[in-house]
């Protein structure tokens, strides 16, 4: 009788452990498993230029993202402008002038090339967590 009872108080210790541990560990307690803000995220009330021969459908959907997310956009280079956006044959008068403001100047193939690299994060963020929900909280078997 008492190894049966010393099995039973081995396994209830193991299992004590067990959730403990688990609950402690969880990735959701933790601020480096949490959201992190995208690339594309921060143009609240930035200002954006758009300068040369850029694809129609191309700019129009760079604009309505940029207007999605706050931006404002403008046809001509102030001293506040945040971001230039060139296509083909961009003025390089208004490039320089860009660089002597500091304002970042992006290909419109970078945008792209950004926005997926953005999305792709977002995919793989998205899979973990599905992955996790798929995943048995040892605090429910018990």
């Amino acid at each position: 009788m008492a190894p049966i009872l010393l099995v039973i108080y081995l396994f209830i210790f193991v299992g004590i452990i067990f959730i403990s541990w688990n609950y402690f560990n969880t990735p959701e307690d933790t601020d480096e498993h949490q959201a992190k803000p995208s690339k594309l995220d921060d143009f609240e009330g930035k200002k954006v230029v758009f300068d040369g021969h850029l694809d129609i459908n191309r700019e129009s959907s760079i604009k309505n993202e940029l207007k999605t997310r706050n931006a404002l956009v403008e046809e001509r280079m102030t001293e506040d402008t945040h971001l230039l956006v060139t296509g083909k044959n961009p003025d390089w008068l208004v490039v320089d002038e860009a660089k002597s403001k500091g304002v970042t100047i992006v290909n419109e193939m970078d945008w792209q090339r950004l926005k997926k690299s953005d999305e792709t994060i977002e995919k793989r963020r998205s899979a973990i967590l599905i992955e996790k929900k798929k995943q048995v909280d040892s605090a429910k078997i018990v």
